[in-house]
């Protein structure tokens, strides 16, 4: 349902119900081994529900489908390499590469 839900460009307060109702689905992938994040970059989703699926688990910004393509990858060709949403995907991705000091 999440993966329809974002291909439908749907409402955050409609993703975020689908999340918490069954929270693992955040990482579950569809037959081209997209995760729900693949398909709202893919969908050019709002940018609230982007950002929401990224808050959930940010380490689904390295994902990768079955042809070996992150979502960055898609917003990158999507949404040109200087757009909001690449900005978001880096902004995450450079979070990820920083150690934890804790």
């Amino acid at each position: 349902p999440l993966h329809i839900a974002c291909r439908a460009g749907a409402p955050l307060p409609v993703v975020r119900r689908l999340v918490e109702e069954c929270p693992e689905v955040v990482l579950a992938v569809d037959g081209g081994g997209r995760v729900p994040l693949h398909v709202a970059v893919l969908s050019q989703g709002p940018y609230v529900v982007i950002e929401y699926l990224l808050l959930q688990d940010m380490e689904s910004v390295v994902a990768l489908d079955r042809h070996g393509r992150t979502p960055m990858d898609y917003a990158i060709q999507l949404h040109s390499s200087n757009g909001p949403i690449v900005e978001l995907l880096t902004m995450m991705l450079s979070r990820l590469d920083r150690p934890s000091y804790t």
